[in-house]
């Protein structure tokens, strides 16, 4: 198993938008940028926590061609507003070959996140599990 840093900036991704400090200048400056919060748990099963805005280009420069599961740990946008990225997973797929991904979640953050995403498991994209916090659970090899 692996475990890859995708993203390791603030909500709002650095060097911030509009932010002249010593950091974000010097960050501009050298060309760098970090990305929004994730990590995905990599091996038999690929398990993604978070799925923030910057989640496409992040799966594409890991080349990430699957996704088992996703857990979304709370319901502020930069860690779910990039569910609408794993379409393409299925899109890219043949007729018959994708399953669902399953999307665990808390029922109080999905009642914020369907809001948006509720066509993503109404086309069949992806599968909500409910979890509750404070319990253990276990997923494939994990």
């Amino acid at each position: 198993m692996d475990l890859i840093f995708l993203g390791t900036g603030a909500a709002w991704g650095l060097p911030e938008l509009n932010c002249h400090c010593m950091i974000c200048r010097e960050m501009r400056r050298n060309g760098e940028r970090r990305q929004r919060t994730a990590f995905l748990l990599s091996g038999e099963t690929n398990i993604l926590v978070d799925c923030g805005p910057d989640i496409a280009s992040q799966l594409s420069r890991h080349q990430i061609d699957r996704l088992d599961a996703v857990l979304i740990t709370h319901e502020h946008g930069d860690h779910y507003m990039g569910l609408d990225e794993l379409f393409s997973y299925k899109r890219t797929r043949a007729k018959g070959e994708f399953e669902p991904i399953g999307v665990y979640i808390t029922e109080k953050s999905w009642e914020v996140v369907s809001d948006r995403f509720s066509y993503l498991e109404e086309m069949g994209v992806i599968g909500v599990q409910g979890i509750e916090p404070g319990r253990v659970y276990t997923l494939e090899e994990y």
